[in-house]
């Protein structure tokens, strides 16, 4: 039987800084390996029961706030998803799902091949 995976959004613990948003059947493990890496103490600030589906998902809609890979530059919108998701609504009432502003996996795809081909995307 397969684990629940889970859609999750970390930042630091000071509240400053970008975002991750990203999906695992194991967050508090995820947070442990990230924080390993991080020279900044980092948090799970909200966590739902999720898809690799609905992680994509979320972020397209956050398509204007990309900065590289599952990370997303600071903003009042997110903060207000991350509140509301604190708070207990669903994710369907926290954010609008039908509000996608681009393609997160096409613009990491491109980079990736510009890279490959030694241009910049």
């Amino acid at each position: 039987m397969r684990q629940a995976t889970f859609v999750y959004f970390m930042r630091m613990v000071s509240g400053v800084g970008p975002v991750k948003i990203g999906c695992s059947e194991n967050p508090p493990m995820r947070l442990s390996t990230y924080g390993t890496w991080s020279p900044y103490p980092l948090e799970i600030v909200a966590q739902i029961p999720g898809s690799r589906e609905l992680e994509w998902n979320i972020h397209d809609c956050f398509f204007d706030l990309h900065s590289h890979r599952e990370w997303f530059h600071p903003s009042p919108r997110i903060a207000t998803v991350i509140d509301k998701l604190k708070a207990g609504v669903a994710i369907e009432q926290a954010m609008d799902l039908a509000d996608i502003r681009g393609c997160v996996r096409s613009k990491i795809a491109a980079r990736r091949w510009a890279a490959r081909r030694g241009e910049a995307a």
